[in-house]
């Protein structure tokens, strides 16, 4: 579970979190809403201990992070891992090398991945997202979906309990972006893992989303079950209602 109590950020003069709380149960996929920059990325950051807040605490399966920096905060965290808005790759390493960094990095128990190993589990984690055989290609080969997908890849290899998704359909069109939807409820299903994304796509919140929740000056407004979250009062919340034609859950196919 991830606790965050009274949360408190100021960047200049704007209080971007201004008193937040918000309870993540463990093994739900948790979907913050929000128009752009009202904090939904920084909420994140936060989360995987990136930025420290001004005030306030965070909670990670009972144990607090906001104070833990360097190796107390890697051991806090290392079963945590986020999928950032432009996929974060790196354009000199092949798709190969980008997915298993971690692996490579940290290593298994302290020592290095045998190579086949390393291979076998670069290479399952590559046809989870539909990449098989794209090993030895470079970012610039790869289109704005596969990019995703290849950080998507690079995220699951290692099998973190916490997955963190900042903006995951942004900038993709629809067949793309439902593509990414889809892999992110079979990650969820395959890993048994807590996820939280954060999105402003109120089609991939209701396909993906166990709870919605929406994120308005600095703090959770709103935050309940997909139906229920629909039926809120609030002039956000209003107008996602009127731009769906149809209801995607109605896409997802039975888990297999």
């Amino acid at each position: 579970m991830i606790l965050i109590k009274n949360l408190w950020k100021k960047y200049d003069k704007t209080n971007v979190m201004a008193g937040l709380n918000l309870e993540i149960q463990t093994g739900e996929t948790l979907v913050i809403l929000g128009r752009s920059g009202v904090g939904k990325s920084v909420l994140l950051k936060h989360i995987i201990g990136i930025s420290k807040p001004d005030a306030g605490s965070i909670i990670v399966n009972d144990q607090s992070i906001t104070d833990l920096s360097g190796q107390e905060l890697y051991k806090a965290l290392h079963q945590m891992g986020m999928l950032f808005q432009g996929a974060a790759l790196f354009d000199s390493m092949t798709v190969e090398e980008n997915t298993g960094f971690y692996l490579t990095e940290h290593g298994k128990n302290g020592t290095p991945y045998p190579q086949k190993e390393l291979e076998e589990l670069i290479a399952h984690a590559l046809e989870m997202v539909g990449l098989a055989g794209t090993q030895k290609k470079m970012p610039s080969e790869l289109s704005g979906g596969m990019r995703k997908r290849a950080g998507l890849a690079r995220l699951i290899v290692y099998r973190p309990n916490i997955l963190l998704y900042d903006e995951p359909t942004t900038g993709l069109d629809p067949i793309t972006a439902m593509h990414i939807n889809e892999l992110i409820v079979k990650t969820q299903q395959e890993l048994k893992a807590t996820s939280v994304v954060v999105t402003h796509d109120i089609i991939s919140a209701l396909y993906v989303g166990d709870r919605l929740a929406l994120i308005d000056e600095g703090k959770i407004v709103c935050i309940d079950t997909p139906d229920n979250f629909m039926k809120f009062n609030h002039p956000i919340i209003d107008f996602l209602r009127q731009i769906i034609s149809q209801d995607p859950r109605s896409f997802r196919k039975p888990a297999s």
